[in-house]
């Protein structure tokens, strides 16, 4: 694949990013361009350097919560660093105790779902979480 057809693919992909290679495939195949394979497209969209990799997490923000985000640092942009060290800062955190990594794949023949090399433990209701509150300030609190 080359010229047109990389540069309409590489646009398909930024359209929606999390379409899967049939998926993509099967749209660029619909068009007015020759048909692919999956596996030309899939090495297509590897050799562009768009790997699939899971999504990044993010606060969820409303177009609200970023409207008063800007207006709070557009009233503060000029405070003086005398005002800043009357300022203490905070946060929270939760940390899991048995983290799970989310979907995990194993390699496995029939009847071997039960080899401990095959096998995932797991606990009840999460196996708990440990909260961790914080602050910083300029002067000694």
């Amino acid at each position: 694949m080359k010229g047109k057809g990389h540069r309409r693919l590489s646009r398909l992909v930024k359209q929606n990013r999390r379409q899967t290679v049939a998926q993509l495939t099967a749209q660029y195949n619909a068009g007015p361009s020759a048909s692919v394979w999956e596996h030309t497209v899939q090495r297509t969209v590897l050799d562009m350097g768009l790997c699939s990799r899971r999504p990044t997490r993010v606060p969820l923000l409303t177009k609200s919560h970023r409207q008063l985000r800007l207006q709070w640092a557009r009233k503060h942009r000029d405070w003086t660093m005398d005002e800043w060290k009357r300022v203490a800062w905070s946060d929270e955190s939760r940390f899991l105790i048995h983290h799970v990594d989310g979907r995990v794949k194993v390699r496995r023949l029939p009847g071997e779902q039960l080899l401990p090399s095959c096998t995932e433990g797991h606990t009840q209701a999460g196996g708990g979480c440990i909260m961790l509150w914080g602050t910083f300030s300029w002067a000694v609190l």
